[in-house]
C-alpha cells in the first residue's frame, strides 16, 4: 500500500492523475478490507491460486508481469513464447476469443466462436462510419479505409478507399489491378491471362458487354453508341477531334469550307463526321493533308456522314453516305 501511496507524491502527476489514483488506492483498500487482509508486508496479494498481485512503482501487476495495470492504461507484455495476449474466456474456462501481438509480426484478432462475427462498431446512425488508417507512422500519407452506411441512402453500404500521396493500388489475387488517384499507370483485369470472362449485365440484357477470354472475343448485346461532342470549327483547313463523331462547320460561317487535315485521335480510332448546318458545305479532301478517301466529298446537308478509320498519320475512309 505505501508504494501505491507513494504515486501520489511524484512530481510529475498531474489533477487528473491524482483524483485516478486516490480512486484506485480505495478500491484497493476495499478489495483489502473485504478479502480480510490479503496483501503481505511487500504490497502482495498472496493467497491467490494462479500467483499474486504486486503493488509497487510500476503499477499494480501479476506477479510474472502478465498484465501490468498503471498511469499509462493497462499492458499486456511479452511472454516467454514472444507473444502478448488479451484473451477472452466461457463459463468453462474455455478460450473463445484473443487478440495477440508477436514482437516482430502480426496483430491477430480472433473469434473462436464457430458462426460468430466479429464485429467493430461506430455509432449506428445514418452516415456514421469506420475509419482504418493504413501507414507505418501516424503521419503516413497512405490515406484511409472507410466503411460507411451511405450518407445518401439508408441501408446501403458504402466504402471508400483514400488515395494517397502516390494514388490507390487495389489488387485481388494479383490478377486485378485496379489504381485511383495515380497517373501514367493501367488498371488491368486477368492479369495472369486465365481463361476467365467478363460481363457486365444491362437492366434486360444479361450480356450488354461480354469479354470472352477463351475466344479472345469481345462482344456488345445492346446498342454500341457513339457520344455525339462538341461541333468543331473548320480553321485554316484544319480541326482537332476529341472523340469518334462530331458536327464539323465552316469557318465564319461561309458559304463552303474545305477540310484537309484532322488533328487528334490514335490509331486504330473511328471517327464519324457530320455537317454542322445543311446552308454551309463542308469539302472533305482527298490527299491535301493527312485525309485518304475515293475523291473529295462533299457533306452538303446536315444528313450526310463519312467515316474514317486512322492508321499511323492519317485518316482512311471507310464508308460515306450522301443522303441529300
Amino acid at each position: 500500500m505505501g508504494r501505491l501511496a507513494d504515486l501520489l507524491l511524484a512530481d510529475d502527476v498531474n489533477t487528473t492523475e491524482e483524483a485516478e489514483l486516490i480512486r484506485l488506492l480505495d478500491a484497493v483498500q476495499l478489495a483489502t478490507n473485504e478479502v480480510g487482509g490479503l496483501f503481505g508486508p511487500t504490497g502482495q496479494i498472496s493467497n491467490l491460486s494462479a500467483g499474486y498481485l504486486v503493488i509497487d512503482s510500476s503499477g499494480i501487476h501479476t506477479a510474472k508481469n502478465e498484465v501490468v495495470l498503471d498511469r499509462k492504461g493497462l499492458t499486456f507484455p511479452e511472454q516467454s513464447s514472444g507473444i502478448s495476449y488479451l484473451r477472452w474466456t466461457n463459463s468453462a474456462g474455455t478460450r473463445t476469443a484473443y487478440i495477440a501481438k508477436a514482437t516482430s509480426g502480426s496483430l491477430t484478432i480472433e473469434n473462436q466462436e464457430g458462426g460468430q462475427d466479429i464485429f467493430i462498431l461506430n455509432k449506428e446512425t445514418a452516415g456514421d462510419q469506420i475509419f482504418l488508417r493504413i501507414g507505418m507512422t501516424s503521419s503516413s500519407t497512405l490515406g484511409t479505409i472507410s466503411i460507411r452506411e451511405d450518407p445518401g441512402q439508408t441501408d446501403r453500404l458504402q466504402v471508400d478507399l483514400g488515395v494517397g500521396a502516390e494514388g490507390t493500388k487495389f489488387t485481388i489475387g494479383g490478377e486485378v489491378v485496379i489504381f485511383g488517384g495515380a497517373d501514367s499507370v493501367e488498371t488491368v483485369f486477368n492479369e495472369n491471362s486465365r481463361d476467365i470472362d467478363f460481363r457486365i449485365e444491362g437492366a434486360t440484357v444479361t450480356d450488354l458487354l461480354k469479354v470472352d477470354a477463351g475466344n479472345e472475343q469481345v462482344s456488345v448485346g445492346g446498342f454500341f453508341s457513339m457520344k455525339l461532342l462538341a461541333e468543331l470549327t473548320i480553321a485554316a483547313g484544319a480541326i482537332t477531334v476529341t472523340g469518334s463523331y462530331h458536327l464539323v462547320d465552316t469557318q465564319d460561317n461561309d458559304a463552303s469550307d474545305d477540310l484537309d487535315t484532322i488533328s487528334g485521335g490514335n490509331t486504330g480510332d473511328f471517327l464519324i463526321l457530320e455537317a454542322a448546318d445543311s446552308g454551309r458545305t463542308i469539302v472533305v479532301k482527298d490527299g491535301t493533308g493527312n485525309i485518304r478517301t475515293a475523291g473529295d466529298f462533299s457533306l452538303d446537308t446536315s444528313h450526310d456522314r463519312i467515316m474514317l478509320h486512322k492508321s499511323p498519320g492519317d485518316w482512311y475512309e471507310l464508308s460515306r453516305s450522301d443522303n441529300a
